[in-house]
């Protein structure tokens, strides 16, 4: 019987533990990225529903001084939000 001594497992070097390291820790920011852009998604969802829900609570007298209807609040809050986002980017 041959007695052939396999390698050790634990036994790697630095060089070879490099890359699975990498690959942990850039899927790991993969991972927070996409976390961070999904509270950010869901805080401006969030502001937007909160300012319909201001707008809906003004009377039907005042909506129509600024020249809306009840129907129109969705799309002017988030017409309003394009307008804003447009102008805050750098020229």
């Amino acid at each position: 019987m041959s007695t052939q001594q396999l390698p050790m497992a634990d036994a790697m070097s630095p060089a070879d533990t490099a890359s699975p390291r990498r690959a942990i820790f850039e899927t790991l920011g993969s991972i927070e990225r996409a976390a961070r852009a999904y509270l950010v998604e869901q805080m401006r969802q969030r502001a937007i529903r909160r300012a319909e829900a201001q707008v809906n609570g003004l009377d039907d007298r005042l909506l129509r001084d600024i020249g809306l209807s009840r129907g129109e609040i969705h799309s002017a809050v988030r017409a309003a939000e394009r307008e804003f986002l447009l102008s805050a980017q750098p020229k």
